[in-house]
């Protein structure tokens, strides 16, 4: 047995369904616990860039969703209500915050965004207690166009400071239909691959862990009835 680092499953989840990835790459994770920038140089050497000061993507997402009192899970509901309006083609109704959208690092912050997102909610509420569907749904799609004009921004700013060919995107919220078509966008604007899996293999799941352990066994010797402590907070 080898023990295996989970963020590691979900960079290398991509492999799932790809023969070859261009190194170095940019692996950028979001899920419900971590929101990180990671540059892959190998398979098994990693540098962290950066990451959330405070709250993940998903973490974020799952309270704007409580906030609109939208049932469980809420980030993926929440991305479904701003696609729906987003396809009618309206423009977002409320200008929410893009936290450290200029600050020239691979920092993330979003407790302000969600603060900002329940200042709003608050002051509808004294209007009407109880919100319509349509102002959740401008809402959901407010707080997501802000949350997308970040992450690309960041990936923009991470680009042009490294030489990496190609953008790795693993985690939970990637499972998000809109992220996936805009970094296919930006992937493309930029000349670089992009590489995601399969929706199955976004959330936690056997496949990415046994291709973690596999790279883990090229650079260890597994051993019998290993200490292996499990770390739920371990970053990569």
């Amino acid at each position: 047995m080898v023990g295996v680092n989970h963020m590691e499953g979900h960079i290398v989840s991509v492999l799932a369904k790809e023969t070859s990835v261009a190194l170095p790459a940019i692996a950028l994770l979001i899920s419900g616990g971590h929101t990180q920038i990671i540059e892959v140089e190998n398979w098994g050497q990693y540098t962290l860039l950066g990451e959330t000061l405070d709250d993940a993507l998903g973490e974020a997402y799952d309270k704007v969703a409580r906030m609109l009192d939208i049932p469980y899970p809420g980030g993926p509901e929440v991305s479904k209500r701003a696609r729906a309006l987003r396809e009618t083609g309206v423009a977002p109704k409320f200008d929410f915050p893009r936290p450290m959208l200029h600050s020239k690092d691979y920092l993330f912050s979003f407790s302000g965004l969600k603060t900002a997102v329940l200042y709003t909610i608050q002051s509808l509420q004294k209007e009407n207690p109880n919100l319509s569907d349509e102002l959740k749904d401008q809402i959901c799609f407010s707080f997501e166009e802000a949350i997308t004009e970040v992450l690309l921004k960041k990936l923009a700013f991470t680009f042009k400071s490294t030489a990496a060919k190609s953008l790795i995107v693993g985690g939970g919220v990637i499972a998000n239909q809109h992220l996936r078509i805009t970094l296919g966008q930006f992937a493309q604007e930029h000349s670089i691959e992009l590489h995601v899996p399969d929706i199955e293999h976004t959330t936690d799941n056997a496949v990415m862990i046994a291709i973690a352990g596999y790279f883990t066994i090229l650079r260890e010797k597994p051993s019998i009835a290993p200490e292996i402590i499990a770390n739920g907070n371990m970053s990569l």
